[in-house]
């Protein structure tokens, strides 16, 4: 008796877990260019709901540090509904940025705030410009 109560269980376990998968949106891949020529590739992962994790790659067609200009370098973030956090690493220049913004029209667009970071010893004295923040506007390509 022991073991057809242990098939049972695991088949509804098993039943729930293939329900769980086939109901999960599968991931969706969108470009988007800003308009200084800057690229984004996002790769929606969808949790529950409208949330989830992104991943991709960012390129950048601007910067004075052009050691990190035109190479795509890779993304993190996540979305929550129309809300997007994202960050990445610009290694050759020595600098960080973080970017929220929200996704419009079906993601079509996406409009951002971001914060770049730069390593330095004094960033409220003689580092000043250490922090650069701005805003894009990205529409979808692909």
């Amino acid at each position: 008796m022991k073991i057809v109560k242990r098939l049972a269980i695991s088949l509804v376990c098993c039943s729930l877990s293939a329900a769980q998968l086939a109901c999960a949106a599968p991931d969706q891949t969108i470009i988007y260019k800003n308009q200084r020529g800057s690229t984004m590739t996002l790769v929606f992962h969808s949790g529950e709901g409208n949330t989830g994790t992104l991943e991709g790659t960012f390129t950048t067609a601007v910067g004075e540090c052009k050691a990190d200009v035109g190479v795509p370098l890779p993304l993190t973030g996540y979305f929550n509904g129309n809300a997007a956090g994202i960050t990445f690493n610009f290694p050759h220049c020595k600098q960080v940025v973080a970017m929220t913004g929200n996704l419009m029209n079906d993601r079509s667009k996406l409009h951002t705030l971001w914060l770049d970071a730069a390593p330095v010893d004094d960033s409220r004295g003689k580092d000043w410009n250490s922090n650069i923040v701005g805003s894009d506007a990205y529409d979808r390509v692909d």
